[in-house]
């Protein structure tokens, strides 16, 4: 038998007389160990481990690993491995037929002096051009997923319909199987436009975003409470249709409210189970004076999850909440894969989704294809923060938003509220479970 050490990556979560519960963010594996061994796990002691049974179950958990593995490297390097695969199974395409929108949102990445345009007939047919010849070139492919963004996608749902099914033919003739999704504010999502989205677009899951109750909804886009009961109403009408997950961004203007929010929806609505409900904390993307007042600091958004969790299990909201057990992103963003790319309205190629209709960020366009320029080699070939060589949380971060970086010029996330938020999430992800929710 060779020499083993313990994983770099094992964090421990929490202790309770004796025990030691422990998490390994690379490999996602969960366990309670009694103290003793937990400490020589910590101390590279294999001997206690070897002579109590713990070696094999510790060693396939990834708790223990050789002594010659080097897990940063191991997961660089399956990082580029991922990110440069020439010939792939599966292809993401964010398309924007249109940055305009019925919405103002005060916090969006998209408040610019960048024109608003929209997708002529003739960048439509380029856009399913460009996708049908990706899906001829790549024999190896087997998925191709849609994402429809924007501005509002569904103000151009007549264009989304048409070219929808002249690509679903396509692609499905080719044994290539397709499905989209939807990000919206879902005041368009009607019933009738839900099930067109579902049975001729192929939607299976739609993101929409909820900041409050009908007063601070309405300040904060930009549009009137009236909006907010409609919202809420297609949310109802649409559930049944795909699965719909909530976005709630999160502010000192709304962090109260947000209880309510849920009971409104969950018990209320009667949506406890049938929806998912998401959090981030909303970012000052354009450096307005004020956003700034009102954006968390990341301990004061960890205070928040804690809270909220504590009322999830109290409510019985297990099942609705997404974020449960944190898991490993071989990749920091599912856009840095060398084939995806975000199709802008202008019939530009960008690497991520806040780039759009930014000049200079483009790269390439859907008659010359990727161009692999100087912009899209800064984020392809990115590398993480040095603090992330020996931080436990990097196999969950992947380093942090590369666009963040790049474009809004934000720093790192910070690492210790990063880990709290780990721990938190495990923590949670068990509870749940003893509760009986998935």
């Amino acid at each position: 038998m060779g020499e083993y050490k313990s994983s770099i990556y094992n964090i421990e979560i929490t202790e309770k007389q004796g025990w030691a519960l422990v998490y390994n963010s690379f490999s996602g594996a969960v366990a309670w160990f009694e103290e003793q061994y937990m400490d020589a796990v910590l101390h590279d002691d294999m001997t206690l481990i070897k002579e109590n049974g713990l070696f094999q179950p510790m060693l396939e958990k990834g708790f223990i690993i050789g002594e010659g593995v080097d897990q940063w490297a191991l997961a660089n390097y399956e990082r580029f491995r991922a990110i440069f695969r020439e010939d792939p199974e599966n292809v993401t395409f964010i398309i924007a037929p249109s940055m305009k929108c019925n919405y103002h949102c005060l916090y969006c990445f998209e408040n610019t002096d960048a024109p608003k345009n929209t997708m002529s007939e003739i960048a439509w047919e380029h856009t399913i051009a460009y996708i049908k010849k990706f899906v001829d070139n790549h024999s190896n492919l087997r998925d191709v997923y849609i994402s429809w963004f924007g501005g509002e996608p569904t103000l151009q749902i007549e264009n989304i319909l048409k070219y929808s099914k002249q690509l679903q033919d396509y692609i499905q003739k080719r044994g290539v199987h397709y499905q989209a999704r939807i990000i919206t504010n879902g005041s368009l999502l009607t019933k009738d436009v839900a099930w067109q989205m579902a049975n001729e677009c192929n939607v299976q899951a739609a993101q929409i975003t909820l900041d409050g109750l009908g007063e601070l909804y309405a300040k904060k886009k930009g549009t009137t409470s009236e909006n907010f009961y409609r919202t809420i109403q297609n949310i109802k009408d649409a559930c049944d249709l795909f699965r719909i997950i909530i976005r709630i961004n999160i502010d000192r203007d709304n962090v109260q409210e947000i209880e309510n929010l849920l009971a409104l929806l969950l018990d209320e609505s009667g949506l406890n189970g049938k929806i998912l409900v998401d959090f981030a904390m909303i970012q000052n993307w354009n450096d307005e004076e004020e956003i700034k007042n009102t954006c968390l600091t990341e301990s004061e958004y960890i205070t928040f999850i804690k809270d909220i969790h504590r009322t999830a299990l109290v409510r019985g909201w297990g099942d609705s909440f997404m974020q449960k057990l944190p898991r490993r992103h071989i990749v920091s963003c599912g856009m840095l894969h060398v084939n995806n790319c975000v199709i802008g309205p202008d019939e530009k190629l960008y690497r991520c989704s806040h780039m759009l209709n930014r000049e200079g960020w483009e790269i390439g366009n859907l008659q010359d294809g990727l161009l692999h320029n100087g912009t899209d080699l800064r984020f392809l070939l990115d590398s993480a923060d040095k603090r992330c060589r020996t931080c436990k949380a990097f196999p969950v971060c992947g380093g942090g938003c590369i666009a963040n970086r790049l474009i809004h010029n934000k720093s790192q996330p910070i690492c210790r509220e990063y880990i709290d938020w780990i721990r938190e999430n495990v923590l949670f992800a068990l509870k749940c479970k003893n509760q009986g929710n998935n």
